[in-house]
């Protein structure tokens, strides 16, 4: 038995993820789709040697990018010059418009009737007979069968097959769900990011507050959140006013670490950049603070997601900044904050600022993706017993690795599609919000 797979590049629907690679290079929950589609091959006993990729582009990214875990022979030629070297009584050919699974191939492989098609894209045939599966526009390819009888080949027939399509952004979210091994079952508690998750702005995100709602008593939820803009009781009554029933010892800020380590290191002088709301945090949970900008009395800068920021401030903060002595906290890192209107600049925008001011980066950024803001929920739970649930690759996610838990990406707010291509590690699960984790297990 032979196997060619003919990579077309068709990419139209895929350009914003691709980004001028070979579309058999785009990556189907972190494999690339040509690794996956040969492995499909494999769990059917092909064997790699007697597989043959042709292709009329880029032939050697696609070889580098596969070398380390595939040995198949990809060729620059044309499929009937590829046929002619062939005699086996069995050969199927695809092309990568759809990823044909192995319980999809051998479905058809027993079937003992045809079911007839006339679209053509995915095909085997026997000497005898020739099964052509769904597909579009090779029609040329069937002629050429039919007309020249390779090797004695004959008898074309049409066959369906249920592929996945990946044509577009759509089938491509619709492939990586199928594929997608993450499932609610043994989980135990969620920690959710706030802004871009369960909320934009003052809209809430319909679906995920419903299924928090109704999963309430099943599970524990955490809410989490970097946007130190707001005191935590603000936000336990727009989850209430949500319907949603937390109380303030399911919220997790980097406030609570940022006060936890001001006070191990006695540090009571700070110069705030930071709103009204997050000062008056600090004086409730630390009434011995002292906010100046002193220099000589002045411990640490202490750089918030302030929403009433000045020229005036920023300025006493990059002189106070010059001294290496006065520490430099952070309580996150976000580039921006999503809201209905649009991102507005975060945390992450105001410290490029300082970094290209007085070259400084805080010394500590207590927020997400800081291990240390989930410890207290670690020491209740295994890490498979946990799932995080975020809209940012580089905050949520990047947490979720360094504390060793499941993570699920939604679409909700920041992230695309696009900004997972190129991570070393994809998302255990990728969704457009919450609602629909109830197909995973629940």
């Amino acid at each position: 038995m032979k196997v060619i797979y003919i990579l077309t590049d068709s990419n139209a629907g895929l350009t914003s993820i691709l980004k001028g690679k070979p579309k058999s290079l785009l990556r189907v929950n972190g494999k690339f789709l040509i690794q996956r589609q040969i492995e499909e091959y494999l769990k059917l006993g092909i064997p790699e040697q007697d597989i043959t990729v042709l292709t009329s582009s880029g032939i050697e990214i696609i070889k580098d990018a596969v070398s380390n875990t595939l040995n198949i022979n990809i060729k620059d030629s044309k499929l009937k010059d590829c046929l002619k070297d062939i005699h086996d009584d069995f050969v199927i050919i695809q092309n990568d418009r759809h990823l044909i699974t192995s319980d999809d191939l051998k479905n058809i492989f027993d079937a003992k009737t045809s079911v007839y098609s006339k679209n053509i894209d995915f095909y085997y045939f026997y000497k005898e007979d020739v099964f052509k599966l769904e597909a579009q526009d090779i029609d040329d390819i069937f002629n050429m069968l039919s007309k020249e009888r390779i090797s004695g080949w004959c008898n074309i027939q049409l066959v369906n097959v249920n592929g996945h399509p990946i044509e577009n952004e759509e089938d491509l979210y619709e492939l990586e769900k199928s594929l997608s091994e993450f499932t609610l079952k043994g989980k135990k508690a969620f920690i959710f990011d706030l802004d871009g998750t369960v909320y934009l702005g003052d809209l809430p995100i319909e679906n995920t507050i419903n299924f928090i709602v109704s999963n309430y008593q099943k599970f524990k939820f955490y809410f989490m959140t970097n946007n130190t803009s707001k005191n935590l009781t603000e936000y336990i009554k727009r989850l209430n006013n949500f319907g949603i029933p937390a109380t303030i010892d399911r919220i997790i800020s980097p406030l609570i670490p940022l006060i936890d380590y001001l006070k191990e290191k006695n540090i009571t002088k700070i110069y705030p950049v930071a709103n009204t709301s997050m000062k008056n945090y600090l004086k409730e949970r630390m009434p011995e603070i002292i906010f100046t900008d002193d220099e000589k009395e002045c411990e640490a800068v202490v750089l918030g997601f302030d929403t009433e920021l000045t020229y005036e401030k920023m300025k006493t903060a990059a002189l106070l900044l010059k001294d290496r002595k006065i520490r430099y906290l952070a309580t996150h890192s976000d580039n921006v904050c999503p809201t209905d209107k649009g991102d507005i600049p975060d945390v992450g925008s105001f410290i490029a600022l300082f970094e290209k001011t007085v070259n400084r980066t805080p010394e500590i950024v207590f927020g997400k993706p800081n291990k240390i803001l989930l410890e207290p929920i670690l020491r209740l739970y295994k890490e498979n017993e946990l799932a995080v649930f975020g809209d940012r690759v580089y905050t949520d996610k990047v947490l979720a690795n360094n504390a060793g838990i499941d993570f699920v990406l939604v679409l909700s707010g920041e992230a695309t599609r696009a900004d997972v291509e190129g991570l070393e590690r994809f998302p255990e699960l990728i969704i457009k919000d919450c609602g629909e984790l109830k197909y995973f297990g629940n």
